[in-house]
């Protein structure tokens, strides 16, 4: 099974920005968690509680992000059966960009296109 120079291009696109998205919600936490330990001064539960609230939905952006790796390398690695999963994951959780340039690119299962 092999991939085309779009489906590689596409796979590639997908996953930098699924790094870029899981680099951004960790450098997030870090600067809500540093900014609310230094602004607290005895309000510590409270602030780690408003921090709990800001960091659960980026803490979900990262876990989403984790299927359009392993999606995306394992359609650049040949061991993939289909090309279309990691399409249309790479679009409802990374971007349009990378999972169009998936879905349009051909992906050679046993000699047969898809």
């Amino acid at each position: 099974m092999k991939a085309d120079g779009l489906c590689k291009a596409g796979c590639i696109v997908a996953i930098i920005s699924s790094c870029l998205f899981i680099f951004g919600c960790l450098m997030f936490i870090v600067i809500f968690m540093v900014s609310a330990l230094v602004s607290s001064k005895g309000y510590e539960p409270v602030v780690l509680s408003i921090l709990a609230i800001y960091a659960i939905p980026l803490l979900v952006v990262i876990i989403v992000q984790i299927p359009t790796l392993v999606l995306c390398s394992k359609v650049l690695k040949g061991t993939a059966k289909s090309k279309n999963a990691a399409g249309v994951v790479s679009i409802i959780f990374t971007g349009v960009l990378g999972g169009v340039l998936i879905l349009c690119g051909n992906y050679q299962n046993n000699g047969n296109e898809e």
